[in-house]
């Protein structure tokens, strides 16, 4: 079950890098529509996830790692994290404690990576 998890992992990397590749002059275009794009990507499957446990909250930090690591067009941390700061108290607002917890510590993975990013800058 390994070997498989391992090997279908590859094919999806492949496919994120093929997918990088064809679009690198950013399928999206402009400002507005990276934001709808990161908007509904934290709405539909980052957000309902990390709030279900602390390794779906990890998990959630680390795919958004990777994506970065991929660089691909349509992923600005810069923008997610401003559409993160932006509608944090809406949705923070009807979460329990243990799901703010959860959302802290994916929010954590984001500003080490931007604190990183920062620090390698100067």
């Amino acid at each position: 079950e390994y070997r498989d998890q391992l090997a279908n992992n590859k094919t999806i990397l492949a496919r994120l890098q093929e997918f990088r590749d064809a679009n690198s002059e950013g399928p999206l275009g402009g400002r507005h529509n990276y934001e709808k794009f990161f908007w509904v990507l934290l709405q539909v499957c980052i957000l309902p996830r990390c709030t279900m446990s602390m390794l779906d909250a990890i998990y959630c930090g680390e795919f958004i790692k990777m994506l970065h690591k991929l660089q691909l067009p349509t992923v600005n941390l810069l923008v997610l994290f401003h559409q993160i700061t932006t509608f944090a108290p809406r949705w923070l607002a009807f979460t329990t404690e243990c799901e703010a917890q959860r959302v802290g510590r994916f929010l954590a993975i984001i500003i080490e990576m931007l604190l990183r990013w920062r620090m390698s800058q100067n």
